[in-house]
């Protein structure tokens, strides 16, 4: 890369050499094969803590109702299923050799996979948010912004794949909590009446 780049483009996303861009491919892959196994095995735990938490008084709706299967089981039983085919997939080339061509394409397709996932938990949370009882309701936002910093840190030698993940993430839970305009669950505090 000739010369210097200008502009905020350049100081927010600033280009990689081109000297090293093979070098930070590789050193990318391999912190993400060390952390990747990690972060699915936590989103698997987390996501099955959340359905446990939840599950005395999850079908207790305002109204009355049972929350539907899919918003109660089916989301979250699939983020589990992605999770952990992505474990065994990283946990399967965890010691396999990699050239920096492989390198750059798995880091451009982390993005395509950061955004679907963030997203799937993001808004199983704010869904089961709408539909669950206020006294229950702080958990569903905890949750989900546990599973995205997780999901960022993880991720973090990936610049785009880490802002995928925070805005994915983090977007349907921020909306769903600034529309119902309650501002205990805005802060993630519950108090219950006296």
């Amino acid at each position: 890369m000739e010369g210097r780049a200008t502009g905020w483009r350049s100081r927010l996303w600033p280009q990689v050499p081109a000297a090293i861009a093979d070098e930070l491919a590789l050193a990318r892959v391999a912190r993400l094969r060390v952390l990747a196994p990690m972060l699915y095995s936590t989103m698997i735990a987390v996501i099955l803590t959340a359905m446990a938490a939840t599950a005395g008084d999850a079908p207790a709706l305002a109204a009355g109702d049972d929350a539907p299967w899919l918003i109660r089981y089916g989301m979250p039983l699939a983020i589990v299923g992605i999770a952990a085919i992505r474990l065994f997939h990283w946990l399967r080339r965890r010691n396999a050799p990699t050239s920096a061509a492989a390198a750059h394409r798995l880091i451009g397709r982390m993005v395509l996979i950061a955004i679907p996932i963030a997203a799937l938990c993001s808004i199983w949370a704010a869904s089961s948010w709408w539909l669950s009882v206020p006294g229950q309701r702080s958990y569903y936002p905890m949750f989900v912004v546990m599973g995205t910093l997780t999901t960022a840190f993880c991720v973090a030698s990936v610049r785009g794949a880490t802002l995928a993940a925070l805005a994915a993430g983090l977007t349907p839970v921020i909306a769903t909590l600034l529309i119902a305009g309650n501002w205990m669950d805005r802060s993630r505090c519950s108090r219950r009446p006296s």
